[in-house]
């Protein structure tokens, strides 16, 4: 028989069944209340409320969803986060949370700076660099470098005597301090200068060292360590010819040797006062005339074809320079190949060659031009993503694929696909397991593009607070897939009774009764339907629910008990709601 709920204290002119007022508690908890600057910080709320509904504070002004969890990357040092729940039982009302003070610490900036004994040393003299860390940490960590390669050990300080003039020397601090902005920082470099003993050299150059007859061949000096004042003597086969820094010839004879002497007027660190060159052999020539062909792949294309050139030249030299162009158009290719496949039907190629050769007369010369014959293709581009095991065209990994399909005409088409292959979606929420009454487990299948959980969320992970059957079904482009975890809850402390149970028949929390008893001297359990009616009822411990009413497997949803004990001569009393889960 279905009745009225009435309140405690409630005036009743009638006979009525009272119903005692639900004593709400709510808590919040944070994993940590001491945050770096724009870290996030979640917020879990608990309450013992029917059908909560939250409304998060901050300060005591609203903030948040109607959720048990809150969080925020922006709250500030001292900030108060409390949460008021309200359930839905009308003799309950609401309840007001414990408040969370919240510290913030701001963000630093680790820096390191280096400083050295000295910076001008002579070669072999030891330098002590010695680093300064700022936000370090409590255990910094230094990485020298000597021109950006890795030198010394983890120390802030480096000492050596090998460098070499010019080396830079820096060092790379990795901070552990808290709420650091970043956690390397490098140094400005210190740059060192080191005097070592000169040995004088002199190289010498020339305009040419292959001319042709009566041509004037220009020689230059270049020279380490000479002084203020050096000298020169240059000889051809061993006789003097000239004290400049340079030397000019129009008389000289093929086969002729060129050097030149240097006498340094350096007064310290040096090693010797004179250095001889390398002798220079110059190479005389008569004029030639070069010559240049060129020759095609395939001079009849069609349309999108890749057609090769190739030049050869005579009388070029070694090291011959090509300029290809289409219609007197120069392109980006100056190689003896040349190749490209944007064509148009009676496009004219042409190439130039540039001889190194000595005497070469003249110096730049063209090959016969040659024309190409494009025929129009039909093209046309596929871009295709499936799934494994799945094929396009017959093809089933990715990439991609031109396939030519030639008529008796030749050219007829091209085509192309653009292949993508996704992954089918394998999402897992771990092996089946239990938790204690008041914990809860966070269940994550993985990455896919949307998730769609058995009570209907769609959120990427859930909170399992209760024991049950919680299923995730997934999908990405190549369709869905679904897992399963089963969650029982456990004893973990004194006499308790689950608040849901799934009597499926697979022996894993298929009833509901009490739980960790031990030794009851008494025990009674009541267990009612939503209209109030008694469906089940024991006054032995070891009976439990099955979940049925006269036989019938009881719908999925909410049932009230209520249970009476008595244990080391205490008689207790509890109720609740047990939720049936299928």
């Amino acid at each position: 028989m279905r009745h009225r709920c009435y309140c405690a204290n409630d005036t009743i002119t009638q006979d009525v069944t009272i119903d005692n007022v639900m004593n709400l508690s709510a808590s919040v908890a944070t994993n940590d209340n001491n945050a770096c600057a724009g870290e996030e910080m979640v917020f879990t709320a608990t309450t013992n409320a029917t059908d909560p509904s939250y409304q998060w504070q901050v300060n005591g002004v609203d903030a948040g969803n109607n959720s048990a969890v809150f969080s925020s990357n922006t709250l500030n040092s001292n900030d108060e986060v409390s949460c008021i729940i309200t359930t839905s039982d009308a003799c309950a009302g609401s309840v007001v949370s414990n408040s969370i003070t919240v510290l913030i610490t701001p963000a630093v900036t680790p820096q390191v700076t280096i400083s050295a004994s000295v910076t001008d040393i002579c070669q072999g003299e030891e330098i002590t660099l010695t680093a300064t860390a700022t936000h370090g940490g409590s255990a910094p960590v230094f990485q020298w470098q000597v021109n950006g390669l890795n030198a010394g050990n983890n120390s802030s300080s480096f000492s050596g005597n090998t460098f070499n003039s010019n080396d830079a020397v820096s060092c790379i601090l990795t901070s552990n301090a808290s709420c650091i902005n970043k956690s390397k920082d490098t140094s400005d470099m210190v740059i060192i200068h080191v005097t070592t003993s000169v040995t004088p050299s002199i190289e010498i150059t020339t305009t040419s060292a292959a001319a042709c007859q009566n041509e004037t061949i220009l020689f230059n000096s270049t020279i380490q360590h000479g002084g203020s004042a050096p000298q020169y003597q240059w000889q051809v086969n061993e006789v003097d010819a000239g004290t400049a820094p340079t030397f000019s010839s129009t008389a000289l004879n093929d086969g002729d040797v060129i050097r030149c002497i240097l006498t340094s007027n350096v007064a310290a660190c040096i090693t010797r006062v004179t250095d001889t060159s390398d002798a220079v052999t110059i190479a005389i020539s008569e004029t030639i005339t070069p010559r240049l062909s060129i020759s095609a792949s395939s001079a009849s294309i069609c349309t999108g074809a890749t057609v090769a050139f190739n030049a050869i030249a005579e009388n070029a030299g070694s090291a011959p320079a090509y300029q290809w162009y289409i219609n007197d158009v120069a392109v980006n290719e100056t190689g003896q190949q040349f190749s490209g496949s944007n064509f148009s039907d009676g496009d004219v190629i042409k190439c130039i060659v540039t001889s190194n050769a000595a005497c070469a007369a003249p110096a730049n010369t063209a090959a016969d031009e040659l024309a190409l014959s494009v025929s129009d293709v039909v093209t046309s581009v596929t871009q295709k993503l499936i799934c494994e095991g799945e094929n396009y065209w017959g093809y089933t990994t990715a990439g991609t694929y031109t396939d030519q399909f030639v008529s008796a005409a030749g050219c007829d088409s091209i085509r192309t696909l653009y292949l993508e292959v996704g992954m089918n979606p394998v999402p897992s929420l771990g092996k089946d397991t239990s938790i204690c009454a008041g914990e809860a487990l966070q269940l994550s299948p993985g990455q896919f593009s949307s998730y769609l959980w058995q009570n209907g969320s769609t959120q990427s992970s859930i909170t399992a607070t209760a024991a049950g059957t919680y299923t995730v079904t997934v999908t990405n482009e190549c369709g869905s897939s679904t897992a399963t975890i089963t969650i029982a809850e456990k004893a973990c402390g004194d006499i308790w009774f689950p608040s849901a149970f799934t009597p499926n028949g697979d022996n894993i929390n298929d009833k509901f009764g009490v739980l960790n008893a031990g030794i009851l001297e008494s025990y009674y359990l009541a267990v009612y339907n939503r209209w109030g009616e008694k469906i089940f009822e024991t006054t032995n411990p070891a009976r439990a629910w099955d979940g049925k009413t006269k036989g019938t497997a009881s719908p999925t949803g909410i049932y009230t008990w209520y249970s009476v004990f008595k244990k080391s001569g205490q008689v207790y009393q509890k109720k609740g709601y047990v939720t049936i889960i299928r």
